[in-house]
């Protein structure tokens, strides 16, 4: 009896340790994703398909916030999120002014920021409601 029940809390344990390595490499691939997106959006043959794309990583970005993310990490994830999002947006900005590669620095923050965004507003609410309801 007792060996059963070990195998339950192993297998949970492996469930939730496999499940933590999915949702943190979906946050990887949406990272990447976002990059290749922005350094390659403009081209023909990508064009067509930029606005799927974009809401693809709004989608993902909310998934991640939804599921990446937990109560204890909230506050760090925070502060380097909204951190990102100031430079981001200002830094494409500034970078988007660089003759030649301006324009795909732009984008890529721009794709970023799509990805980034939704997230971080998923977990600033949680965390608003965390602080309400304590």
């Amino acid at each position: 009896m007792g060996k059963k029940l070990s195998l339950v809390r192993e297998g949970t344990h492996t469930f939730n340790r496999a499940k933590n390595v999915v949702i943190a490499r979906a946050f990887i691939v949406g990272v990447v994703l976002a990059v290749l997106l922005g350094l390659f959006g403009t081209q023909e043959a990508v064009a067509p398909y930029r606005a799927t794309l974009v809401s693809l990583l709004i989608v993902a970005g909310l998934i991640v916030g939804m599921f990446n993310i937990s109560k204890d990490e909230t506050n760090n994830y925070l502060l380097a999120a909204v951190s990102l999002v100031i430079v981001s947006s200002l830094g494409s900005t500034l970078l988007g002014e660089i003759a030649g590669v301006g324009m795909y620095l732009r984008s890529v923050f721009t794709t970023l920021l799509a990805f980034v965004v939704p997230a971080v507003v998923i977990v600033a609410l949680r965390a608003v409601y965390y602080v309400s309801r304590d």
